[in-house]
Parts: structure tokens; C-alpha cells; sequence
């Protein structure tokens, strides 16, 4: 066991994590694919008619879009780049859930997913400027000095 989780995922782990993970996993493959609505790429299977700008005003996110549209922090982890990162994250999702779900349940596994996707959909660039601000001296402009000790051991 490591971290408290079992090695062996039972057929009734797996049976239970399909019934959760099946609703989700075909929301993701009923969504176009933004390669798709531009019609870069073939459809690879069906899905509903959305267009182009639907798909970026609905299942896309930006600082502004999250202020008028908050449920795009959750219609986000639908909108994919193209089939490659969708299938991608259908592989993680399939492999790497089955044990959060086994650990957690069904509704700890829903809550991680859903913090992962609402963490995801918050906005890097103003994160990242808000960690750089931290990180500097008000005063001087150079590292806190806490911080250059910590950064050196990197």
C-alpha cells in the first residue's frame, strides 16, 4: 500500500468508477473539439452542433468571461484544443481516477475533479503576477529575503 492505497483495483472498484466517470466521459466526446468547429480536423465521432464562436463563449474561459459567464469554470474541462488533447485526457482520466475514486468514493472523487477544474480555469497570468509581487521587496524591488534561501536549495 502506498499513501493508504490498495495495489490491486477490484472489478467492483472499476464497475463502481465506470458508472461515475461514464457521464462525464461522454459530456467530453459530445462537445466538438475547437479543431473541429474551425473544421481543421475530420469529426472522429459524433457530437452535438456547436459552432465555433457557442464553443468559445460557453466551454471557453477568460478573467472577464468568468465575471459575466461563472459556469465556464466548470464547461471548461468540456472544450478541448483538438481530438489529440481530448483523448489524452479521457487516457488520464480513465487511468489515473479509478484510484482516486477507489480512496475518495464517488463524491470525494467528484470534488477533486471538479477543484481541479476550477483551479485550472483560474487565470495563471494574474496568478503568476500575484506570486511575483509576494516574492518582492516593496522597498528594494529584489527578493523577500526568506525567500532567496529557499529558491538557492532548488
Amino acid at each position: 500500500m502506498v499513501f493508504g492505497l490498495r495495489s490491486a483495483i477490484t472489478y467492483d472498484d472499476a464497475l463502481q468508477y465506470a458508472i461515475t466517470v461514464a457521464p462525464l466521459a461522454a459530456a467530453m466526446l459530445a462537445v466538438p473539439t475547437i479543431a473541429q468547429a474551425q473544421r481543421l480536423e475530420p469529426q472522429q465521432h459524433p457530437n452535438l452542433p456547436i459552432d465555433l464562436p457557442a464553443l468559445l463563449t460557453h466551454f471557453t474561459h477568460s478573467s472577464s468571461s468568468l465575471k459575466q459567464r461563472p459556469y465556464t469554470a466548470l464547461t471548461y474541462a468540456l472544450c478541448h484544443a483538438d481530438s489529440a488533447h481530448l483523448f489524452a485526457n479521457l487516457r488520464g482520466l480513465l487511468l489515473a481516477g479509478v484510484h482516486t475514486h477507489t480512496y475518495f468514493g464517488r463524491r470525494g472523487w467528484w470534488l477533486t475533479f471538479a477543484g481541479g477544474v476550477v483551479s485550472a480555469a483560474l487565470d495563471p497570468l494574474r496568478w503568476r503576477e500575484a506570486q511575483r509581487r509576494a516574492w518582492l521587496d516593496s522597498k528594494s524591488g529584489q527578493l523577500v529575503p526568506w525567500l532567496t534561501p529557499r529558491l538557492a536549495r532548488v
